[in-house]
């Protein structure tokens, strides 16, 4: 119930609008995400708050899950480099996936498999 604020804001000319839900508060915490992945360090306490709650909004929500999962997972181009090559936001949280603190890497690899919709096939 407490996520559904996030969606709540009425759709105004210039906010992102995905599905008729206002995806501005969405789209500010993806850039923040993507800007401290680039930071690297201190990452447990800089993105595993980020992580969850993206995941959690993620499963709450079924418009914000598909509109992070065609913002963070859109159709794959090229399948000749390794998932983890690249500067893409996918290459970087599944870079994360290999990470040394463990927390890290389960807030990572638990956001991809919720925007699978928790289907591991």
């Amino acid at each position: 119930m407490c996520l559904d604020v996030l969606l709540t804001p009425k759709v105004e000319h210039g906010s992102v609008e995905y599905m008729g839900m206002n995806m501005d508060t969405v789209e500010v915490l993806i850039q923040f995400l993507d800007r401290r992945l680039d930071r690297g360090h201190k990452l447990r306490e800089t993105l595993t708050p980020v992580l969850n709650l993206l995941t959690e909004s993620s499963r709450v929500h079924r418009e914000t899950r598909k509109f992070l999962r065609a913002k963070v997972l859109p159709p794959l181009r090229d399948v000749k480099n390794r998932p983890e090559v690249g500067n893409t936001l996918r290459n970087k949280l599944v870079r994360l996936m290999t990470h040394v603190d463990t927390d890290v890497k389960h807030c990572a690899a638990e956001f991809l498999f919720v925007l699978c919709k928790e289907n591991g096939e």
